[in-house]
């Protein structure tokens, strides 16, 4: 068994939730799942190389460890449109 340690950076930001659920990008479930979210995880933008949502390698394994918390009060959604 191989494990990967990898540095996760919280960032504080400007943006409210309300921001994040107004993207183009979201609608119907994808913006329902996320309005009972009390943790968004968000993509970069304004990516110099990428055109289009930007996520950190790993980001996908940590919205799956938020998922175990859930019970416990975590409500974590991953801001992706709903062909993500």
């Amino acid at each position: 068994m191989f494990m990967v340690e990898s540095d996760i950076t919280v960032k504080r930001s400007d943006q409210t939730f309300e921001y994040w659920l107004e993207q183009d990008y979201l609608a119907g479930p994808a913006r329902q799942k996320l309005e009972t979210s009390n943790l968004l995880i968000t993509p970069e933008l304004g990516h110099p190389v990428i055109d289009g949502l930007v996520y950190p390698e790993w980001t996908n394994e940590f919205w799956m460890h938020c998922q175990e918390f859930h019970d416990e009060g975590l409500r974590a959604g991953l801001c992706v449109g709903a062909s993500g």
